[in-house]
């Protein structure tokens, strides 16, 4: 069973937090050359997301393209992290329960941790929050590391000791990819206000009704 969440506070003006500075430095590949600052909340971009070929819980193997006419939130996580990976899997779960078709929604979490998150746990933690929410896997982290850095989203893994615990340092980024397969927004560790990222989804739904 989940817990009930508060939602988060919403920030109080639209554009990049001072917290996401890191993370748009590491992301400036993703940033075309014409793209300025605008109203919105997360970064925009526009090319094409980096494809992948996972496993979801079932063993099934997963593509980006299996989520193709969707609006698809995708974040790299792993079970054990103290904070970031939690509140951002909230911060999708608020999302799907504001939004005003979630039926055209899809949420993705990619386990960066292979060794500790299981299928059966990731099934637990992240795929029993609605039917739109899919985990996916690698036995892989090298695999995994290479495709979060198409993402831009570096992770390495840190501070292992004889126990074999860990921690993994990673920025924390997350993704709205529109129903075409380009990546359009593009969201720091800390961004997580819901009404400002609903905002981001209208305007890209508008635009995508626009060009119908």
């Amino acid at each position: 069973m989940i817990a009930k969440i508060n939602k988060p506070a919403a920030l109080p003006v639209k554009g990049i937090a001072i917290g996401t500075v890191l993370a748009v430095f590491l992301s400036i590949a993703f940033i075309p050359l014409d793209a300025g600052y605008s109203n919105s909340y997360g970064l925009k971009t526009d090319r094409l997301a980096p494809d992948f070929k996972l496993t979801n819980v079932k063993g099934k193997t997963v593509s980006l393209s299996d989520f193709q006419g969707k609006y698809l939130f995708l974040m790299f996580g792993y079970l054990n992290c103290d904070d970031i990976c939690h509140d951002q899997a909230l911060t999708f779960q608020e999302i799907n329960h504001h939004a005003d078709n979630p039926n055209d929604l899809h949420f993705v979490y990619i386990a960066m941790d292979p060794e500790r998150d299981s299928a059966s746990r990731l099934a637990a933690y992240f795929d029993g929050r609605a039917s739109n929410f899919t985990s996916l896997r690698s036995h892989s982290q090298r695999a995994l590391q290479s495709l979060a850095s198409d993402y831009k989203a570096f992770f390495s893994v840190q501070n292992k000791n004889n126990a074999g615990d860990y921690e993994i340092s990673h920025n924390g980024l997350f993704y709205l990819i529109g129903p075409d397969g380009h990546l359009e927004f593009l969201y720091g560790a800390k961004q997580n206000s819901i009404p400002l990222i609903l905002g981001d989804l209208l305007e890209l739904k508008e635009r995508n009704t626009y060009l119908e």
